[in-house]
């Protein structure tokens, strides 16, 4: 089992991703005043986050949270997720509009196809899905032309084969490696007696007993059986607390953090343990760290962007402990299946 992050965010059953139709001709202008989206009309009693000058309604931030409160069963993770969710789309799209790029015609004509191919999807659902969620179109809108506009920003990043040399580096400063038990737990588990037994098996590992044998006696992850050697990863791979925890310790060291998936004793292994093991596990993810590199190095650019533009992001609490409350207070009304 790995324990990956929730994919790219999910309209209703994976039906929109925020990142559809990047590849449908995006190509850009600059020096343009106006561009494919507007800025979403909400009511400032609404706006959940602004990013620059793009307001992020209510609606949007619902959407994002019920897809992964609907995954994860977990509100507080869910939050934090969907304002992540929409913070990355929406400075993309800010970042875009200060840089002055414009969709061109084809990337238009994507989105409407993409907007079509949804509403053809829900057919008569399509209305109650946007009044359930509180979105209106411009908010469907802004979603679809985030996946452009990362392609339009894309087309701005310097990119080329990497050497073998730049590869090697890559993976030695972006990958980790670690091993974990994992205590599961389920809405049928006592979270305070998975708690315990995990804290028990931390300080037995951090007394120096055998953590093979720990995973072995008390582990629930059958993917451990296939990575004798411990997960090799890197951003964006696993769910975040694993990966924050795993960044927190250093090689050889234990932490024990919590996930939607249970509590996680990890132990931090060096991926430089030996030559061979360094040669074997580079090996396993060379074709992939192109992209994976790719993306990490837009990312960095992005932000970059952000500050050159002094893009601020600003969240209103207010707004969003509203929601997340309701929705919680609504799972709680509901009746058991």
């Amino acid at each position: 089992m790995k324990f990956t992050k929730t994919a790219a965010v999910i309209i209703a059953g994976a039906l929109l991703l925020a990142g559809c139709g990047a590849n449908n001709g995006a190509e850009n202008t600059e020096n343009t005043e106006t561009s494919v989206t507007s800025a979403p009309a909400v009511n400032a009693d609404n706006v959940v986050m602004t990013v620059g000058s793009e307001s992020v309604g209510s609606g949007i931030f619902t959407l994002f949270f019920n897809s992964y409160n609907g995954q994860l069963k977990d509100a507080p993770r869910a939050k934090d997720m969907a304002l992540e969710e929409a913070e990355m789309g929406f400075k993309r799209i800010a970042v875009a509009k200060a840089m002055g790029i414009e969709l061109d015609d084809e990337a238009k004509k994507g989105m409407e196809d993409d907007k079509n191919q949804i509403k053809e999807s829900y057919g008569d659902k399509y209305e109650p899905f946007l009044e359930e969620n509180g979105l209106t179109e411009t908010d469907i809108d802004a979603i679809v032309s985030m996946g452009y506009y990362t392609s339009a920003l894309k087309d701005k990043v310097e990119s080329g084969e990497l050497t073998d040399d730049q590869k090697r580096d890559y993976f030695k400063n972006h990958y980790l490696r670690a091993k974990h038990v994992l205590i599961s737990i389920d809405d049928d588990t006592d979270d305070a007696a998975a708690k315990a037994k995990a804290e028990e098996v931390l300080a037995k590992a951090q007394a120096g007993e055998d953590f093979d044998a720990l995973i072995k006696e008390y582990g629930e992850d059958p993917g451990m059986e296939g990575s004798p050697d411990g997960y090799v990863f890197t951003d964006g791979t696993m769910v975040q607390e694993f990966e924050d925890g795993t960044k927190s310790i250093q090689p050889g060291e234990f932490t024990l953090v919590k996930t939607s998936y249970g509590y996680h004793v990890i132990q931090r292994l060096d991926l430089e343990e030996s030559p061979d093991y360094f040669e074997e596990a580079y090996a396993d993810v060379k074709d992939d760290i192109d992209s994976v590199a790719e993306n990490g190095l837009f990312e960095e650019q992005l932000e970059k962007w952000v500050t050159e533009y002094n893009i601020t992001v600003t969240k209103n609490d207010a707004v969003i402990d509203a929601i997340v409350a309701a929705a919680e207070a609504d799972a709680s009304a509901a009746p058991a299946e």
